[in-house]
């Protein structure tokens, strides 16, 4: 296999994680209508160069997989991710973890993509009981940030 460049290993790193969890979770038809959707995306960012739209789809991505997936399939779509592109989806989750780690530690959301990141970890604490004052301190780091946002609005 050719090297692919990141764009083109993004890209298909990404249509491979979108079209093994659809044929896992939906029917063939959905899958077709969002394969054709997605398609439409995916080339829009290629055509105008946009690394970091493909990063940050992809990194929401992973972060949905284990809503959809178990463990073992998504063990398996990672290796196929790895030898089809050569990126490794773990290195994406492990940025993620640490990111989500400075932002607890901080106490502090700062913009949209650390937002992001903390309402994705809201998903997975409340199906968690055990995890109450985790779950708590999220909610409060959303509730400050989107205070600050309303806030900041033009009246």
């Amino acid at each position: 296999m050719s090297k692919l460049s990141e764009i083109d290993a993004l890209a298909q790193a990404s249509r491979i994680i979108h079209e093994e969890v659809w044929k896992a979770v939906f029917s063939i038809s959905d899958m077709n209508k969002s394969r054709d959707h997605f398609e439409r995306l995916i080339s829009e960012d290629i055509k105008r160069g946009r690394v970091s739209y493909l990063k940050s789809g992809l990194v929401e991505i992973l972060r949905d997989l284990p809503h959809m997936t178990s463990v073992p399939e998504q063990r398996r779509i990672f290796a196929l991710v790895e030898q089809e592109t050569g990126l490794r989806m773990v290195d994406f989750i492990d940025r993620d973890s640490a990111r989500l780690k400075a932002i607890l530690a901080r106490g502090r959301i700062r913009g949209e993509a650390d937002y992001r990141l903390v309402r994705s970890h809201v998903d997975v604490l409340e199906g968690d009981p055990g995890q109450a004052a985790a779950l708590e301190e999220a909610y409060r780091l959303i509730g400050e940030f989107e205070t600050r946002l309303l806030n900041a609005r033009p009246r």
